[in-house]
Order: C-alpha cells, then sequence, then structure tokens
C-alpha cells in the first residue's frame, strides 16, 4: 500500500492578525495609519528615518566587501510593472540572494504552501503610491506592525537579497530585518524560529534519534498540518556543497513524505524537499535522475529532472546527513494572546490566566532574541526559565504542569478546563547589565484571557503547589521516609519537579514534635532559597539545614536548580531526625507566630498555616480603580484561629490517638446513633437541643471555614452541657416535672438510654473538636468518604 502526504495549497479558514490576538494589549497598528495620513497631506513619498536606505540598515558593524557597492532603489526603480503579490504566492518562485538567510527563506517558503499565513501577514495588499507598508511579525512574543518603505538594495538594478514575483518576499524580509537592527544580523538562524516569527505558533526542534523515530516524528507531525523544515550539519565553510549536493549549514523545508516502491520491489520511505536557493538538490539514492524511480512512481510523483531545488531523499540517507528537524505547531483557527511579565525584582511574576472554555492550550515564556544584543555580549545565551501552572480550586493552588529549561521560547502545552489559573513565572537572568523585556503567550483552541497579578507572596504560593504535587504524585518522588517507627504521621519526601529541588516534612500529631538537622554537601548547580541565604554553601560545597516542625505543621524546603555550563546538577543529602513527644498541656505550640520565631522561619510560611485564599478574587478585581488595568490585586483574609483550652485539646489528643485512620466511620455512626436516640427519645426535654447540635455539626461539614469557628465551638459546648445538666437533674430524680414521662415510667432502660445520649453527645463534641483543628481536610477525610459510605446503604436498602 503506498501512502502520500501533501501538504494543502488552501486551508480554508484562518483567522486574520486582528483576529488572533488581544487589541487590549496590542495597539500598534496605528502606526501605519498615523504615517498614511501624514504622506497624504504633503503628497510626498515615505522615507523610513527608523530603518533609512543607508549602510547602517545594511550592518551595524563593517560591511561585507561585496556589499560595499550595494545601492538603494525603491521598488518603481527595480520593476516596471509590480504587485505585492503578483497572481497566486508560490513557494518556488522565492530565490535567495547574497544574504544568507536561507533558513529564513526556507521558513518563508513553507508557510507559503499555504498562502492564507502569508497573505494575512500584510497591513495593505495592494501596492502603495506613497511607498509606505506595514507588516505583522511575531517579536518577543507579541504581535508587532512593523512599518517598512519601498527602498531595496540593489546590485546592477536588481534586488541583492531574496526576491520572488511580486515585492511580498522583499517586503518580509526587510521588516525582519528592520526588527532585528540590520540585514546583517539576520544571517544565520533557526528555521524553526523564523516559522514562529511569522505565525506565533509554537514550535520545536528534534535533533537525535534513530531514521524510524525520525520518520514516525515527521509523519505525526504532518498529518496534524503542522510545518515542517530540516537543517545540515555545520562545517568549516557556511553553504559548502558536498559530493553529494547538500549544503553544509543550510535550511530546507520538507514538503511531502511518501511510501514507495523502487526498482526492486522493496518499499521505501521517501520525502521531498527544497532548496530556498531554487538550485542545488541532492544527488544520491532518489535523486531526480536516479534509478531508484521507476516510470510509474516518477509520473505519479511528477519527478522531471530540472534543478529547481526540489528533490526526494530516503529516510535514511535524511537521517546521516541532516542534523535535524524543525516543526512549526500552527493550527488555523487557534487565538493568539500575550501580555508583559513586567518582572520584579527577584525576576518573577504571577500571570492570570481565565479560560472561559475547555481548551487545548500552549502557553509560552518569550524571552528577547539574541539578536538584540549581538553587538553587547558576544556570548549572549537564554537565560533558564521555570513555568508552573497551577489551578485555582476551592481556595487552593493545585499542580497543574510546569517546565525547566533554557530556550528563547519556553513552552508549556496542556489541555486546561474552564477555570482560573494562576500562572507562576521565574526567570535565572544572567546579564544584568541588559533591560528584561519578557512576554507570556498564549496559543489555544478558545480564547484566553490574560492579567498580571500583585499582592501574592510568590514563594509562599510555590510552596502550596509544591506540596499539592507532593501529595498526588507520590509515585514520581524520589524518596519518601516515615520518621516515626510506630505511625505513618510524621514523614519526609523529596522530589525534584520544574527545576525545584523540594524536601516535604510533614507533622500530622498531636503530641510530638519533630527537630531535624539536613547535611548536603557535593551539591553542584543548587541554590537554596528563602529563608535560606543563597551565599549559606560552604566552601566545600556543604550547606547545614535546622528546623523544628511542632503537631500539625508542614515545612517545605526549596534548592533550585541553576543551570551552570557544564550543565550539571547533583546533591547528597544526609539527615538526622529526633521526635520529641510534649505535655498533653502544650499551648505554646499552638501558637503560630511562636512557631515561626522560634524556628527562624519568617520568610518560609507553613503551608496549611497560612492557606492562600483567592476567593475574593474577582470583587477585588472589579473594585480596583487603577490606571492600569492589567493589574489585579488579591487580598488575603487570614484564616481564622481557634484558641482551644488544655482541657479540650487534651480530651481531642486522647480520642486521636486511636482515632487516627478511622475518623470517617466514627463520625458516620455517631451522627446515626444520635439520629436514633432523637427519634426513641421524641418526647424528651432535650429533644431540640440534641438536635440542633447534631444539625450544627452537619452544616459544618458541608459548609467548611463559611462558619465562624468560634461560634460553632461556643454554641456546641452550651448545648452539650444543657444536654448533659438535664439528664443528670432527671436521673438525680429532681425536678421530674420538666419530663414528659411520670418517675414511675423512669425503667432501666429508660435511664440507661439517658447515659448513652450524654456519651453520644460528648462523643459528638470530640467531632467538632476534630473539625475546628482540622478544618483543612475535613471536606476530603471526612465528607467525601461519608458521602460515598451514605450512597451505598441506601442502595443496599433499595436493594431489600
Amino acid at each position: 500500500m503506498k501512502k502520500f502526504l501533501v501538504a494543502q495549497k488552501s486551508i480554508g479558514f484562518v483567522r486574520s492578525i486582528r483576529e488572533i490576538f488581544d487589541e487590549e494589549y496590542n495597539e500598534h497598528a496605528q502606526e501605519y495609519d498615523e504615517i498614511l495620513q501624514t504622506i497624504k497631506n504633503s503628497q510626498q513619498q515615505f522615507t523610513d528615518t527608523n530603518f533609512p536606505p543607508q549602510s547602517s540598515s545594511l550592518s551595524l558593524s563593517e560591511l561585507p566587501k561585496s556589499w560595499k557597492k550595494l545601492t538603494w532603489k525603491r521598488a518603481n526603480e527595480i520593476f516596471e510593472d509590480f504587485d505585492i503579490f503578483s497572481g497566486s504566492i508560490e513557494p518556488s518562485d522565492i530565490k535567495q540572494g547574497i544574504l544568507g538567510d536561507c533558513y529564513f527563506l526556507c521558513a518563508l517558503s513553507v508557510i507559503a504552501e499555504k498562502c492564507e499565513l502569508v497573505k494575512r501577514l500584510f497591513h495593505n495588499s495592494e501596492v502603495s503610491q506613497y511607498g509606505l507598508y506595514a507588516v505583522w511579525l511575531n517579536i518577543n512574543g507579541e504581535w508587532t506592525s512593523v512599518v517598512i518603505d519601498d527602498y531595496f538594495p540593489c546590485t546592477d538594478n536588481l534586488p541583492a537579497f531574496s526576491r520572488a514575483n511580486g515585492l511580498w518576499v522583499m517586503l518580509l524580509e526587510k521588516a525582519y530585518a528592520k526588527v532585528y537592527g540590520s540585514y546583517l544580523n539576520i544571517e544565520g538562524g533557526n528555521p524553526a524560529i523564523a516559522m514562529r516569527d511569522l505565525t506565533g505558533a509554537p514550535y520545536e526542534n528534534k535533533e537525535s534519534g534513530s531514521a524510524q523515530e525520525f520518520w514516525e516524528y515527521c509523519e505525526q507531525n504532518h498529518d496534524q498540518g503542522f510545518l515542517l523544515t530540516a537543517y545540515t550539519k555545520e562545517a568549516e565553510l557556511i553553504n559548502h556543497e558536498n559530493e553529494l549536493g547538500l549544503l553544509a549549514g543550510h535550511a530546507y523545508a520538507i514538503l511531502k513524505l511518501a511510501n514507495v516502491l523502487d526498482q526492486n520491489n522493496k518499499l521505501c520511505r521517501i520525502m521531498q524537499m527544497r532548496n530556498p536557493w531554487g538550485r542545488v538538490e541532492w544527488k544520491g539514492d532518489w535523486c531526480d535522475s536516479s534509478n531508484k524511480w521507476t516510470e510509474q512512481t516518477k509520473q505519479q510523483y511528477s519527478v522531471e529532472d530540472n534543478d529547481d531545488g526540489i528533490f526526494w531523499m530516503s529516510i535514511e540517507d535524511f537521517r546521516t546527513f541532516f542534523a535535524g528537524i524543525g516543526v512549526c505547531k500552527i493550527k488555523n483557527d487557534y487565538i493568539y494572546n500575550s501580555i508583559q511579565c513586567q518582572l520584579n525584582e527577584q525576576n518573577n511574576c504571577i500571570i492570570h490566566l481565565d479560560m472561559v472554555e475547555d481548551s487545548h492550550i500552549y502557553i509560552s515564556f518569550n524571552q528577547n532574541d539574541n539578536r538584540f544584543h549581538l553587538n553587547q555580549i558576544a556570548d549572549y545565551r537564554y537565560s533558564f526559565v521555570r513555568i508552573i501552572v497551577s489551578q485555582l480550586v476551592n481556595d487552593t493552588l493545585k499542580y497543574i504542569s510546569g517546565i525547566y529549561r533554557a530556550d528563547r521560547n519556553v513552552v508549556v502545552e496542556q489541555n486546561l478546563k474552564k477555570g482560573q489559573y494562576l500562572v507562576f513565572i521565574e526567570l535565572q537572568w544572567q546579564y544584568p547589565q541588559i533591560q528584561i523585556i519578557s512576554t507570556l503567550s498564549t496559543y489555544a483552541s478558545k480564547k484566553a484571557k490574560l492579567k498580571r497579578i500583585n499582592g501574592l507572596d510568590y514563594l509562599n504560593s510555590i510552596r502550596n503547589i509544591i506540596k499539592d504535587y507532593s501529595d498526588n504524585n507520590v509515585n514520581k518522588l524520589k524518596e519518601i521516609n516515615y520518621l516515626d517507627q510506630y505511625n505513618k504521621n510524621i514523614f519526609k519526601r523529596i522530589g525534584i519537579v520544574d527545576g525545584y529541588l523540594f524536601l516535604h516534612y510533614q507533622n500530622q500529631t498531636f503530641d510530638s514534635i519533630l527537630q531535624e538537622v539536613i547535611h548536603f554537601s557535593d551539591t553542584i548547580g543548587y541554590v537554596p532559597i528563602s529563608p535560606l541565604q543563597t551565599n549559606s554553601f560552604q566552601k566545600d560545597r556543604s550547606l547545614k539545614v535546622q528546623f523544628t516542625s511542632p503537631p500539625q505543621s508542614v515545612v517545605i524546603i526549596l534548592l533550585s536548580q541553576v543551570r551552570s555550563s557544564i550543565g550539571k546538577c547533583q546533591y547528597t543529602q544526609q539527615s538526622q531526625s529526633q521526635i520529641i513527644c510534649i505535655p498533653q498541656k502544650h499551648d505554646q505550640y499552638d501558637n503560630n507566630q511562636f512557631i515561626l520565631k522560634q524556628l527562624n522561619l519568617s520568610q518560609m510560611q507553613l503551608v496549611g498555616r497560612h492557606k492562600l485564599n483567592v476567593k475574593y478574587y474577582y470583587q477585588a478585581h472589579l473594585q480596583s480603580r487603577f490606571k492600569n488595568q492589567n493589574i489585579i490585586k488579591i487580598f488575603e483574609p487570614q484564616p481564622e484561629n481557634i484558641e482551644l483550652t488544655s482541657l479540650e485539646t487534651s480530651i481531642f489528643y486522647y480520642f486521636h490517638d486511636f482515632l487516627s485512620e478511622i475518623w470517617e466511620p466514627f463520625i458516620f455512626y455517631i451522627i446515626m446513633l444520635n439520629l436514633l436516640l432523637i427519634m426513641i427519645l421524641n418526647n424528651h426535654r432535650t429533644h431540640l437541643a440534641q438536635i440542633s447540635n447534631l444539625l450544627l455539626f452537619i452544616s459544618q461539614i458541608l459548609s467548611g471555614q463559611k462558619q465562624k469557628k468560634s461560634i460553632i465551638r461556643i454554641m456546641s459546648k452550651a448545648q452539650f452541657i444543657s444536654i448533659f445538666l438535664e439528664i443528670i437533674i432527671r436521673l438525680l430524680s429532681f425536678e421530674c416535672q420538666y419530663f414528659t414521662l411520670p418517675p414511675n415510667q423512669m425503667t432501666v432502660l429508660y435511664k440507661f438510654l439517658l447515659i448513652i445520649t450524654i456519651f453520644l453527645n460528648f462523643l459528638l463534641f470530640v467531632c467538632i473538636l476534630k473539625f475546628l483543628i482540622h478544618y483543612e481536610t475535613i471536606e476530603t477525610e471526612i465528607f467525601n468518604p461519608m458521602q460515598i459510605r451514605l450512597n451505598n446503604y441506601l442502595k443496599k436498602l433499595s436493594s431489600i
């Protein structure tokens, strides 16, 4: 069976540039309109003073020898009759000149296979009588309208650089040169990155793998309609032609893939490619004149022995001679949006992402292209970037995905449900002498709204997210240790996520403290995160961390990767743990401020004790009156703290020692038994107090933190004392007139039921203490399992 994959000339509906980005942040098109109105009034030809027809536009340094005789001419001085698009857009019309931007022309030729992608880049599609044009390019992650004139470098009255039928290639090349400073600055590059600049779509490169893996990679991306390019290996001489016709350090377009039979009836996998020069082709197997072709297949694939730059080659030869593949993940109807990050002094920021519908999305952090800094730093390299995407769920942050890498455009790909998300960005910037200009962009199947965030503690938020990752990805952790051999209530987890090395300590006991000493040694490529100081390492790269974790606390120790030039990260870690039982009366350990002070963790807020609260997110946004509407403040009301008496604390600890694993069934049956006694003793004076006490506890489970815990505590305690006194008075035969039953009916069974009532209401009060102390986990630990248990009982009853 033969398989033939062809890039389609028309791709149907394609969003225009004006449709694919949010005008709230991009108003660049105004420059063109203002200039046009000015030159109309003056009736003069437009000359771009920001990119003038002078040598400075050719090169910011010394000109190459072959460029010194170049002259600048307007389009009407070069061509007698011309248009922007002379007829249809044909990729094969592109011809490279003396400028070494084959990667750009390669990207352009691939995009030209889908002509709508080219046409949408032009502000005007007709020749301007004033020599004024505007081209849309995606620069630094933002769609930008680049205004240019129609002066072009020429030699012998012909364009010296690229050209095609019409001005479209010359205009795009000039706009690209203007953005990056000069024509010389755009020599040499990655075709996948150029496709990103021309489409806004994310890109990736594949440079390792077998021939089979490369073929599957090409098929997978080609089937999705993505754009494919390839580049050959570097050599001492750029564009040096080898004996088989391939150029060193050169970019080619991948046009088609096919499975064909050769002369020996053997199935072969071949790919059609194009040299942007429009000449110089592959001379090996499956070239135009190869004996691998049969007459039938040669006719089927329109193979002609012409030096037009288009040729076929096998995937095995491709893997031998080519260094890699570049893919641009263009989607016809995806929507683009971007926002400037405005990093703070710590080079981080938080962006709010509002998904109005379920969507597939690419989230990209975009650094300045290295071409902007060629004249400032000779060995400029892209800095490492950390992106962490989290979802706002019930006033907490849930880890979704993340990435840590160094590239111009660092991308997270994800399927997101409708909802609110926070994107945490950290740039490990290496060049303080250069001003940072960065953006966050989205490329999504549905509209994504972006806003900046102020008012959140960045590191505290990260620790909340890492705790969620640790709790929900136990199988991905490097190490899990239970520090108490008798129970699992004190544990340590170690893991690495998105460039963070974390140690997650959790003390779930009520009567023990954990004293921990951690020794790091042979540490390379890691730096400690506040409150630990970045200079805490000794000369031998060792680090000592010491802290105390009180009952019901969580501690997250963070170290961040900082990739060195050798790209190596390693560490050795040993710890010493000591668990100390404390008296039941330990009020000092319930004082959160005391814990932070004694542990010297004033900067490291304990997860769970300082719970992130974003409940009033939109209310705060609507009430804000900032001039910059991109800024939103989140108000963070502190959770209510309840100081229990030593008696209440002791009672709770006593029950928790043997109920730690079975709180949910215990509470469930206490509620059921209370309901049963209410029905049996329905004529008792304490009937209403029992009902209200039970309803109070059920409602607090359902409503979480919405009720004032101090009020719950007072009411439940008062009702329990009321029930206790009433029944004691009755059992002692005092004031029998308060009860419906006459004294002679006070049977032994009835007295026993009254005693059980006291005991059950006491246990119900213990359950209320459980809620007051563990309000954060009451939903997941109690309510959800209880709901499942109740549903199972109801199903059994219905079947009976």
